[in-house]
């Protein structure tokens, strides 16, 4: 991508693609937005449940290497059970809140469209 031109600005990038390679972007799935629709009391299970297959793991085996897929949202498998937790759902809610904010986003774009 040497010599791309684009134009940046606070909230946004703009980077010139050929037509055929918008349409290969265009025909892909998309992004995962799951978490803009969960609930709370649907993050605080799905991270209560994590936390406590992971322990499960660890506790079997000691020298097992986490995922850092589970490390980051998480934290050390060592930590405190409910601190797990609060860490687990402090980070499920910013992607939840993010995904949100593409939602909507989309929308706007959509109905202005």
């Amino acid at each position: 991508m040497e010599n791309t031109e684009f134009e940046a600005t606070q909230n946004s990038i703009c980077v010139k693609i050929s037509a055929a390679i918008w349409e290969v972007i265009r025909q892909q799935v998309g992004i995962d937005l799951a978490w803009a629709t969960q609930s709370d009391n649907d993050i605080r299970q799905y991270v209560e449940n994590q936390v406590v297959e992971r322990i499960k793991k660890h506790e079997l085996n000691p020298h097992f290497a986490m995922n850092v897929i589970d490390f980051i949202p998480l934290g050390l498998v060592t930590k405190p059970r409910e601190k797990q937790i609060e860490q687990g759902i402090t980070y499920y809610q910013d992607v939840r809140e993010q995904q949100r904010a593409v939602t909507e986003q989309i929308l706007t774009l959509q109905s202005n469209g």
